[in-house]
């Protein structure tokens, strides 16, 4: 890695402490931005604190981007004050991932399908927010095609309900289609009131 080493010894020269690890953090980051592997050797040259938490941190989100998720995951471990940030960047990806694979139009299935994602992945206590389901629903919907909003009826929680809601209409705005409401038994759909009710609420 000459481009690194000839880095290094650029910043090396470097008096300022602060300008010294932010040096060596974007030295880190070109080497380790196309082959998040790299980071294994690129981020501990970073001076620790901040800075090298923040290599891993990215390193984290490169392995992630190059489809390497349990390099990722373990490059999380290391990021330090940038932990549990990293983590939830991760499950977004996956989230992100997962939602493109869904063929099962159903809102239920869809709704279960975004808890067996999350399994695991939230520490003791932790809840999704209703904001990360809707984002899942309007991502699954767009991935879908939806041609019309879904009928989120089946959802037995109301919050559930709303975040379908929401993320059906926003999805297909985003598509550049409008609103309009499910079909009835092959009926033409019909446009839809405004919508109820505040946004749901961080958690």
């Amino acid at each position: 890695m000459p481009d690194a080493e000839a880095g290094q010894a650029h910043c090396d020269e470097i008096e300022d402490a602060a300008l010294k690890a932010d040096c060596e953090l974007v030295t880190a980051r070109r080497a380790v931005r196309s082959d998040a592997r790299q980071a294994r050797t690129a981020c501990p040259a970073v001076t620790a604190g901040s800075s090298r938490d923040e290599c891993w941190f990215k390193a984290a989100e490169d392995a992630a981007r190059q489809g390497a998720h349990q390099l990722a995951a373990e490059l999380c471990e290391e990021a330090g004050e940038y932990r549990s940030q990293c983590d939830f960047h991760l499950v977004q990806a996956e989230l992100v991932a997962a939602a493109g694979e869904v063929e099962d139009r159903e809102v239920t299935a869809i709704d279960a399908r975004f808890d067996e994602v999350l399994a695991g992945r939230m520490e003791p206590g932790q809840r999704a927010t209703l904001r990360m389901r809707r984002t899942w629903f309007r991502q699954v919907f767009q991935a879908q095609d939806r041609q019309e909003a879904p009928d989120c009826s089946p959802l037995s929680a109301a919050d559930r309900q709303r975040a379908c809601e929401e993320a059906g209409r926003e999805a297909l705005r985003r598509q550049g289609r409008g609103v309009s409401q499910p079909s009835p038994e092959g009926a033409p759909g019909a446009p839809p009131g405004a919508p109820s009710g505040p946004p749901p609420a961080g958690r």
